[in-house]
């Protein structure tokens, strides 16, 4: 996992929670990864364990549901002249190019787009070795966020295989009006 994916997860627990949920969640989490990630040692553009990642999204998910922290990292790494650009695109533009943004933060796995049109996306998250639900979780609220960014409206997502503790795939629709 990059570096910057865990800082997005700590920065939207605070946003969605608050401070004393931070601290809350630094006090379940692995002491060497709390250490890292508090004191500047865990850096934006490096890589990182996927344990690591599980653990401190585990400790997060205490405070936070997992679909909350994802839209809300989507919301705060989409400011400025991203947000601009979100409504120039329509949503399923944007969800097709997402396989390329899936690989700057993840070193494993892939996203496979297999059918786009007005309203309508599916796509399959494969080979994401040592995921569990709450990873999941967040990157399907990622997902939902993506398009209400772009305008979409009554937007929902279904899990159509996979997804699970332990899983590697998950398929997914999403829908918007």
């Amino acid at each position: 996992m990059k570096g910057v994916a865990f800082r997005s997860l700590v920065r939207s627990l605070e946003t969605l929670k608050g401070a004393a949920a931070v601290r809350a969640a630094y006090s379940v989490m692995p002491s060497h990864v709390a250490s890292a990630l508090q004191y500047g040692e865990l850096v934006a553009t490096g890589w990182y364990p996927i344990e690591w990642y599980r653990a401190v999204l585990a400790a997060v998910v205490r405070e936070a549901p997992a679909r909350d922290i994802g839209s809300q990292a989507i919301r705060d790494d989409m400011n400025g002249p991203y947000r601009v650009l979100l409504r120039l695109l329509r949503p399923e533009t944007l969800l097709s190019i997402a396989p390329k943004i899936f690989d700057r933060y993840y070193d494993t796995g892939q996203l496979v787009i297999h059918e786009t049109r007005r309203g309508y996306i599916r796509g399959t998250f494969e080979g994401c070795i040592g995921w569990d639900g709450n990873m999941w979780q967040e990157v399907v609220g990622s997902c939902l966020e993506v398009v209400h960014l772009a305008g979409g409206t009554n937007v929902r997502a279904r899990t159509v295989a996979g997804g699970k503790d332990d899983d590697d795939t998950c398929e997914v629709e999403v829908f918007w009006s």
